[in-house]
């Protein structure tokens, strides 16, 4: 599953975000990777 998120009015960074959602997945025993938007739009252009 791939979703895109808006974290401009959160109060957590980036990082400190990728860095929960990696925690919660090792405990839910599923992989979870977070990545900012430029970096997908680049990695799956034609």
């Amino acid at each position: 599953m791939i979703m895109v998120v808006d974290i401009s009015k959160s109060n957590i960074d980036f990082d400190a975000l990728k860095s929960r959602l990696s925690q919660k997945g090792q405990e839910l025993a599923v992989r979870v990777d977070a990545q900012r938007e430029e970096v997908f739009h680049f990695m799956h252009r034609i």
